[in-house]
C-alpha cells in the first residue's frame, strides 16, 4: 500500500520539477499566471503561439548545479534554460514537446494502475480504474463484499495525479481538483467518495 502511493507521489513530483503548473494560453505570449509557493519561492508560467514558457522556484533545484539542470531539461525535448539570478529556472519548450509531456504524465498514470490492479494482496477488492480526460475524477470499481481496511488510501495518489496533470494543463494548482470514487462494479452504486481538498490548499 505505502510502496503504490510512494510510487504514485514520485511521479507526480517529477511531472511538477519539469512542467511547472498553471499553463495558460496567449495570443501575444505577454500574459503569464504567477504565484508564490509556501516555500516562499514564485511559480510562474506563459504559453504563447508557439511556446511554452515555464519558471520554477529555487527550491526545486537546491543543490543542482546549472549543466546538470540544462542537460536533464534539454533531454526531455526543452529548447531553451535559464538559470536565473534568484535560482529559479525558466524553461521554454515547443508545444510539441508540452503536448507530449502531458501525454507522458497520463502513461504514468495508467502504468499505476496496472499495477495497482494487478496488487491482489493489497487491492482485493479492485476490478477496474478509470478516468475522465482531463483527470478531474477516477472511478474505482470494487467487490463490495471484499472492500475496505486501507484500500481507500490509494485515493491519495490520485489525487496528486489529478491535480497535477490539471495544473501543468492550464490549471492553477491551488484551484485544481481531483475526485476520487469507490463504486460497486456489480451495480455502480457510490460506496465511498473524496477528493484532493483532503490534501489541504494546493494538493499539499
Amino acid at each position: 500500500m505505502k510502496k503504490r502511493i510512494l510510487a504514485l507521489l514520485l511521479v507526480t513530483t517529477m511531472a511538477i520539477a519539469m512542467v511547472g503548473c498553471g499553463v495558460k494560453d496567449s495570443d501575444h505570449g505577454d500574459k503569464a499566471e504567477k504565484k508564490t509557493e509556501s516555500n516562499g519561492g514564485e511559480m510562474s508560467s506563459q504559453k504563447n503561439l508557439f511556446d511554452v514558457e515555464v519558471t520554477l522556484p529555487a527550491a526545486f533545484f537546491d543543490g543542482s548545479d546549472k549543466t546538470t539542470i540544462e542537460t536533464e531539461a534539454k533531454a526531455k525535448g526543452v529548447h531553451e534554460v535559464k538559470v536565473n539570478e534568484d535560482g529559479s529556472v525558466t524553461y521554454i519548450m515547443d508545444k510539441k514537446t508540452h503536448k507530449e509531456l502531458l501525454a507522458s504524465m497520463k502513461q504514468a498514470v495508467d502504468d499505476s494502475i496496472k499495477e495497482t490492479l494487478a496488487d491482489k494482496e493489497n487491492y482485493p477488492s479492485f476490478a477496474e480504474i478509470k478516468y475522465n480526460d482531463d483527470l478531474t475524477q477516477f472511478d474505482i470499481m470494487v467487490d463490495k463484499a471484499s472492500y475496505g481496511g486501507l484500500q481507500p488510501f490509494v485515493a491519495v495518489g490520485f489525487y496528486m495525479s489529478g491535480n497535477m496533470y490539471q495544473a501543468m494543463n492550464g490549471k492553477s494548482f491551488d484551484t485544481a481538483k481531483t475526485i476520487v470514487n469507490f463504486k460497486d462494479k456489480a451495480t455502480g452504486e457510490v460506496i465511498e467518495s473524496g477528493d484532493s481538498s483532503a490534501l489541504g490548499k494546493g494538493g499539499e
